[in-house]
């Protein structure tokens, strides 16, 4: 069992807070995907039953069906993630004394950034789909549990800035090795969606929430 199903949320934020490399923001990008999955599922359990939601059942089913498969490939992205630190970690510390081991060691370091772009890259593509889910239940889930739903949708902008971010580092760090190119299409591919989802999903949500007073111009 991965380590991240079984550490307690405690546990977690203390090695989050330690001084050790791992865990670090991948794993807290994959733990908020997680807890957007969650919020997710807890939404369809609520929608599921419900006369006035027959038209949908099987729409909030089949979500519900991915969230909870979702959730637990976030959990699993908390180990791959620190996994491909290390492997970034190893190739850096390779020796470079001569030109042999300096192109062996640009090898590993390139070799190890790729794949540590992997873990992020996932984690949008999972969010990419959870969004257009939670999107897609808004006016067809229980109006009760709205603020979930908002809720699930911040926890899964968090993943996907975070994400981007990672992606972004890893990137600069491959230079010109053609993965890269690999890494940013792939990226292309998923980022304009997600993020227009989210905007979307953001907007509706507030929408349905009872509105809150402003604070007059200029109060502090």
């Amino acid at each position: 069992m991965q380590l991240a199903e079984v550490q307690k949320l405690g546990e977690f934020l203390a090695a989050l807070a330690s001084p050790a490399p791992t865990p670090g923001g991948g794993a807290a990008a994959a733990v908020a995907g997680a807890h957007g999955a969650a919020l997710l599922s807890m939404v369809c359990h609520f929608s599921l039953g419900r006369e006035n939601l027959a038209a949908w059942q099987d729409q909030i089913q089949d979500t519900l069906v991915y969230a909870d498969a979702a959730r637990a490939r976030f959990l699993s992205i908390v180990d791959a993630d620190a996994a491909a630190y290390v492997q970034v970690s190893q190739a850096y510390a390779q020796p470079h004394r001569n030109r042999e081991e300096r192109l062996q060691r640009r090898r590993a370091i390139a070799d190890a950034l790729y794949q540590a772009t992997q873990p992020p890259l996932t984690i949008i593509e999972i969010t990419a789909e959870l969004v257009l889910k939670a999107r897609a239940l808004v006016e067809h889930s229980n109006r009760n549990l709205v603020s979930d739903l908002g809720a699930a949708g911040i926890f899964l902008e968090t993943a996907y800035s975070i994400a981007r971010a990672n992606i972004a580092e890893n990137v600069h760090g491959l230079g010109d090795d053609p993965r890269s190119q690999k890494v940013v299409d792939r990226w292309l591919r998923t980022s304009a969606s997600v993020e227009d989802t989210l905007l979307a999903l953001r907007a509706s949500v507030i929408a349905l929430l009872p509105s809150l007073p402003t604070a007059p111009s200029g109060h502090r």
